[in-house]
């Protein structure tokens, strides 16, 4: 049973680090550059992999975050045309959030 929260500094910084991928990730796909885009949520997937949380706090956002960048990557797979990984992607959103509207919809743009 883990605690509801907990003080965790190492846990902050790696806050920061999601933060840091989210906003290149953001930039990227805001300059049209959906290959970076795409590298920085594939990077920032990888992190919220690596990291375990010591408290349901810890790990909502773990969690949170994790299909943030997978919907984000997502839809840079999807603009840059790489339908079989976009699909795969989406699998693996709709595996822990059946209900995620944004991936639905984007798997229903991927049938037409």
């Amino acid at each position: 049973n883990l605690p509801d929260s907990v003080e965790d500094p190492e846990f902050e910084n790696r806050i920061k680090v999601f933060n840091n991928y989210r906003q290149f990730g953001s930039m990227y796909a805001a300059k049209g550059n959906n290959k970076k885009a795409e590298w920085a949520y594939g990077n920032g997937i990888k992190q919220t992999e690596q990291t375990a949380g010591t408290s349901l706090q810890q790990i909502l956002i773990i969690k949170q975050t994790g299909l943030e960048f997978r919907l984000n990557r997502a839809r840079c797979l999807h603009s840059l045309g790489r339908r079989d990984e976009c699909k795969e992607e989406i699998s693996l959103i709709l595996s822990l959030h059946p209900e995620n509207t944004d991936a639905l919809s984007l798997q229903n743009s991927l049938e037409l």
